[in-house]
């Protein structure tokens, strides 16, 4: 008898939960196209949601939306003012923490003509965002604790901004790129480079297939630092530093004028191009 009870007990939970976990919740669809010669810039603003940009089909740009919105909850939208389209996704306390507890996010997709090159500027929250084959005069990305993976990016500055999440930048061309994060793993693979800056507190640096040819300087509170070239830098200025006294740094006919296991500085060549690395705590490595 008891158990009987307790199975029907255990029905009526697991059915008022379905009940207040569909209450409320409204299925959000819709899709939005936009004549690319109308944009001058593009702004994204987006709490919860996943982001996605990728390449047009055609020559207008296409938005859709896709998830659940609460009853607290505005709609997402797309709208078009004065050449600037802006993007919106906002969510209140409830409906994040209800995302947070169900582990579903909605998503956003945008697609953009290949021959849009338009200044864009993303504001963050918590979701993923993904870009493929994006060209832009100046991209810029405010993030709070989404994890980011750009692929084939050319634009002519790339600045973010991160509190937490990894930051991955691959195969891209970009001139000018300024990346300053509290934590998360930090890392550019077969990326084109101008004048890099990267600045972390507690995350770890990685830069992979870089042109000799290149102006970095990476910072680090408590992660480590691996920077590979391409092919050895013959043209190079480099000041190394490593509190916990651990680089390996070896460039071939360089003049040291500091040369310890704390520090390593010295040129290489005629130095025309900069390498400045510092990592309060961690391990320190280029090659």
């Amino acid at each position: 008898m008891r158990r009987e009870k307790s199975r029907i007990l255990l029905c009526v939970i697991v059915l008022v939960a379905l009940c207040l976990s569909g209450c409320g919740k409204e299925k959000f669809t819709a899709n939005n196209e936009y004549p690319a010669d109308e944009i001058t810039a593009l702004q994204v603003v987006t709490d919860t949601w996943k982001l996605n940009f990728m390449t047009s089909s055609d020559e207008n740009i296409h938005i859709s939306f896709e998830g659940n919105v609460s009853n607290n909850d505005a709609k997402p939208m797309a709208v078009l003012q004065n050449g600037i389209l802006t993007v919106m996704q906002e969510s209140s306390d409830d409906g994040l923490q209800e995302q947070i507890a169900l582990g579903k996010k909605g998503q956003i997709t945008v697609h953009l003509p290949s021959t849009l090159a338009v200044p864009i500027k993303i504001t963050n929250g918590s979701g993923d965002i993904e870009t493929d084959n994006i060209f832009s005069t100046d991209f810029q990305l405010t993030n709070n604790s989404g994890y980011v993976t750009a692929s084939h990016l050319t634009a002519d500055n790339l600045e973010v901004s991160s509190k937490s999440g990894d930051i991955t930048i691959k195969d891209s061309d970009v001139v000018v790129t300024a990346i300053a994060t509290s934590s998360g793993y930090v890392q550019l693979n077969n990326v084109i480079l101008n004048n890099a800056k990267i600045v972390t507190k507690s995350g770890e640096i990685n830069l992979s297939k870089i042109d000799p040819n290149t102006d970095i300087n990476a910072q680090t509170g408590t992660g480590d630092i691996s920077i590979k070239y391409q092919t050895t830098p013959i043209n190079l200025e480099f000041a190394i530093a490593s509190g916990s006294k651990d680089i390996s740094a070896n460039f071939n006919s360089a003049t040291y004028s500091i040369e310890t296991t704390a520090c390593k500085q010295g040129v290489v060549g005629e130095a025309k191009y900069k390498l400045a690395v510092n990592s309060d705590s961690g391990t320190v490595v280029v090659n």
